[in-house]
């Protein structure tokens, strides 16, 4: 079971994140991630934005692995947000009643890098091997993603002209 890391969830002001994880080794020389999958990977990645209240400053997908600056804001979101957040996202199920469990598990959750993270990786991974003719089974990514708190602006700024070189 995964432990919550303490500085994912603000306190008092947003944090600034560098996100990166790598695919498996699949046959030598092959690079999993080509441009349908990297539109994918976006698609996906800015529709859980809405759903956990994370901001992407920057994304960039390489062949085999991806880099973001994520921005994780101190303040959770409301009970309205929550609701308006849950039927953006759920377009067909949506939630009546603003008591509604999901909705408060949503609240719950907001905010939160790991869970953004495990479900926007896990959804990829779904679509990613149904995509292949063969039907790929098994894990796409090498490990838990790699999580690095920028405390700084030099950071941040060489962080994000890091991304964006790439």
């Amino acid at each position: 079971m995964r432990t919550p890391r303490k500085f994912f969830n603000p306190q008092h002001e947003g944090v600034y994140l560098h996100v990166c994880n790598r695919t498996v080794a699949m046959m030598p020389g092959q690079l999993p991630l080509g441009d349908t999958e990297k539109n994918k990977f976006i698609e996906i990645f800015e529709r859980y934005q809405v759903k956990y209240n994370i901001k992407m400053i920057s994304l960039v997908i390489m062949g085999n692995h991806f880099h973001a600056l994520l921005y994780c804001p101190a303040e959770k979101f409301t009970v309205d947000q929550a609701f308006d957040a849950y039927n953006t996202f759920h377009k067909k199920a949506k939630a009546k009643f603003k008591d509604d469990f999901r909705v408060q598990a949503l609240l719950e959750h907001s905010n939160n890098i790991s869970e953004f993270m495990r479900e926007t990786q896990r959804e990829f991974s779904w679509w990613f091997n149904r995509s292949r003719p063969y039907k790929k089974q098994g894990v796409l990514w090498q490990d838990r993603f790699q999580c690095q708190l920028i405390q700084s602006d030099l950071y941040l700024w060489a962080c994000l002209k890091y991304i964006e070189m790439n």
